[in-house]
């Protein structure tokens, strides 16, 4: 299999440039977007995706027009009570709730996707690791195709694959792609270690522990501060 990188976004730019050049009809609840793109409940909700795409607006402006006010597609982003804010989706506070602030990045490198591109993890490269930054987004059918892309990414690169802040519901697919799970706390660094059983969490670091562990736990401070920022 052939892991989706960095180039993605750019494919994505370059369809909605082809697709959006001229105004056209769509039926309500129609549209590029998938199910759940409005939904902040849903995996698919497109702050999500923007998040893990480093907030880059433009693709939105493609169809959505330079202000988001209906460009080409006819469909502004400012519409059912939707990003009234001065600056529609560009105000500060849509992303971190004052006035203040640039929109924030995930300092991601790129974005690996599923089989069926209905899923992603963003990732950075960590010296020897390629660390996802939480579990897939995304259709949940796609999810684990999206885990073995990142697998086969890290290995094409020489790297070891590693996720931070992974759930609780995929620890079998990273258990079978070499992966050993530690607990993480709210603060998104590892639970002290127990001296009976391993204490059950939310959230974990998965890692190829005996070669990266030592690597990845200096990194995790400054992820937990940016991801609070964020």
């Amino acid at each position: 299999m052939r892991a989706a990188s960095t180039l993605r976004p750019a494919l994505v730019l370059a369809l909605a440039l082809t697709g959006c050049t001229s105004a056209r009809d769509l039926s309500p609840g129609t549209g590029e977007h998938p199910a759940g793109w409005a939904d902040p409940t849903s995996p698919a909700f497109h702050a999500i995706w923007l998040r893990a795409n480093l907030d880059v607006l433009t693709t939105c402006q493609t169809c959505h027009g330079e202000n988001f006010e209906g460009g080409p597609v006819g469909v502004p982003c400012t519409s059912a009570g939707c990003h009234t804010q001065p600056g529609g989706p560009e105000f500060c506070g849509t992303c971190h709730g004052s006035t203040a602030g640039p929109l924030p990045s995930t300092g991601a490198d790129g974005v690996v996707w599923g089989e069926a591109e209905q899923a992603g993890i963003a990732f950075r490269r960590c010296g020897r690791v390629l660390l996802g930054l939480g579990d897939p987004a995304g259709s949940e059918a796609d999810r684990v195709s999206a885990i073995w892309r990142l697998r086969d990414l890290a290995q094409q690169e020489g790297l070891d694959p590693a996720i931070w802040r992974a759930g609780p519901a995929l620890l079998n697919v990273y258990g079978d792609i070499g992966l050993t799970a530690l607990p993480l706390g709210a603060d998104g660094l590892p639970l002290p270690e127990a001296e009976t059983e391993t204490p059950t969490s939310d959230q974990y670091l998965v890692c190829m522990a005996e070669r990266d562990l030592s690597a990845l736990l200096p990194l995790l401070p400054g992820l937990a501060l940016a991801d609070a920022a964020a």
